[in-house]
């Protein structure tokens, strides 16, 4: 709504006392706001005060459309006391606010009658609320300029990859290689202690989504029941977000070799951006399957040692699996001890290789 002033005076300085006052709109109307309303061509009435000022609300006309465009207007006509008129004029108000002794007459406006078209302004496919207004707004890494009746809609690339930023999750190792576990892949390994968990953090640099886990094992002993298991954590550990399910390491057709590639299939789950720890496990101690170690030598390395100065990235679950089904949680984790270059230590970490891939 608009408010309208005025003051009125006759030629001699006198004010228009108590003179009644009426706006009449020309003609129906459509006003568009949050609430969009019809606006029949009422007549507003009301009296000046004793000094001759007019104070009056209603909605202006640029507020209002017809089927015409925006062209209505309003009849302004004030009476005397006597009943005499002394005011009669036309006036196309709008804002929020018009001081009539700041706005000459204008007279009858021309209305153009041309038909056109409502426009309706929708936001992906649905009608805005508000009708009458539609104002852009920049998200992130957009910037709006508006200039001579055109906006310019400009984007900048946004920052790639994941951020890491807390303590005791995720790092690399200059010149920019990832925080993963360095292996050498095609070691033969045998798992150390049947059931336990071992945990090995690593990144994820983009989204991935997995559902199928590979895993390459070789029970040439024939051992009977031979599972193994693969689980993706949070980087806490304390979520499971993904899970292999028992993986038979049964005796290979040659029985001499890693012929077996079993593939688990799971329902996709969606890993993105960050950092997880992978958990593994094994029923035995015999089947054997294709490790990734941490050198060479097959012990871990003091490579463990640096990633687990800060935090605990690499190391034992407290607690253990059955039958290569992991529990609900993991406890707390005890890091690895890495190999201080001693003859005979004892190899304790072994990172089994698995794939992971939609």
């Amino acid at each position: 709504m608009g408010v309208v002033t005025g003051i009125f005076q006759y030629t001699n300085g006198s004010p228009v006392a108590n003179a009644a006052y009426q706006w009449k709109l020309s003609s129906d109307a459509i006003e568009f706001s949050a609430t969009s309303a019809c606006v029949v061509p009422t007549i507003v009435n009301g009296y000046l005060d004793a000094n001759g000022n007019m104070t009056s609300t209603f909605a202006f006309n640029d507020v209002l459309s017809t089927t015409a465009g925006v062209s209505t207007y309003y009849q302004l006509t004030v009476k005397a006391l006597q009943g005499g008129q002394v005011w009669n004029e036309s006036y196309y108000l709008t804002g929020t606010a018009a001081n009539l002794n700041l706005i000459p007459p204008a007279g009858i406006p021309i209305i153009v009658t041309t038909p056109t078209t409502a426009i309706t302004l929708q936001t992906n496919g649905v009608s805005n609320d508000i009708q009458s207004l539609e104002n852009l707004v920049a998200g992130t890494n957009v910037s709006l300029n508006y200039a001579a009746g055109a906006t310019t809609i400009n984007a900048t690339a946004g920052s790639s990859g994941f951020t890491f930023s807390t303590p005791g999750q995720g790092g690399f190792v200059g010149p920019g290689m990832t925080m993963d576990w360095f292996g050498k892949p095609g070691t033969i390994k045998k798992w150390p202690v049947a059931d336990q968990i071992q945990v090995f953090q690593f990144n994820l640099q983009s989204n991935y989504v997995i559902s199928r886990i590979t895993a390459p094992t070789a029970n040439v002993t024939n051992v009977a029941g031979a599972l193994c298991g693969f689980s993706i954590w949070n980087a806490t550990n304390t979520t499971k977000l993904l899970d292999s399910g028992p993986i038979v390491s049964s005796a290979s057709a040659t029985a001499a070799g890693f012929a077996n590639f079993i593939c688990n299939t799971v329902s996709a789950v969606t890993l993105t951006g960050g950092t997880y720890s992978l958990a593994i496990t094994a029923n035995n101690t015999v089947s054997q399957f294709i490790g990734l170690a941490q050198n060479d030598g097959g012990s871990p390395s003091s490579g463990v040692g640096v990633f687990n100065r800060n935090a605990t990235r690499y190391g034992y679950a407290a607690s253990t699996s059955s039958g290569a089904v992991f529990p609900s949680a993991l406890g707390t984790i005890t890091p690895f001890q890495y190999d201080t270059g001693i003859a005979g230590v004892t190899v304790t970490a072994v990172c089994l290789m698995a794939f992971f891939e939609p």
